[in-house]
């Protein structure tokens, strides 16, 4: 079938490739994943709770809206949505482009939703700080485990 956007099937080929590269590549994208997880695991384990007072330098306005276009997540989200929900369906630029706001409230709203969320808990997490963190250093390991025995 012919493309809907110019440029739609490159993406298409592009993954092609790469499943036909992945095998080959994937023990060892797993085992610097988990090591990544280890890391991570570690540096919870040792984390504190920041001092009351001491994060209010960092939480700007200007910093979350920074924060908000370095995302990776959210230009996943953004790169994902477009190119396997909206480009097949949509084929006038200007119909694509104004889709664009609304993936923008969104992504706002799955942010301030965890603002929210992080806000709402951060007394709880001050005083049970050490469980919750062993808690979840204990589950990265058991990923960074399961991802290097348990799925072969």
């Amino acid at each position: 079938p012919p493309d809907t956007v110019p440029g739609q099937r490159s993406p298409g080929l592009a993954n092609v490739a790469l499943l036909g590269w992945m095998p080959a590549a994937r023990p060892w994208l797993n085992r610097l994943g988990a090591a990544y997880m280890l890391y991570l695991a570690a540096r919870m384990l040792l984390a504190r709770p920041a001092a009351e007072g001491a994060e209010a330098g960092l939480a700007t306005f200007r910093t979350g809206l920074v924060m908000q276009f370095l995302n990776v997540k959210m230009i996943l989200y953004g790169v994902t949505v477009f190119s396997l929900f909206i480009t097949p369906r949509l084929s006038h630029p200007l119909a694509v482009a104004a889709c664009a706001p609304l993936l923008a409230v969104f992504a706002f709203s799955a942010t301030t939703t965890w603002a929210l969320g992080g806000h709402a808990f951060r007394d709880l997490y001050r005083r049970y700080y050490r469980p919750f963190n062993a808690l979840m250093a204990l589950a990265l390991v058991y990923t960074a485990v399961k991802s290097v025995w348990g799925m072969r």
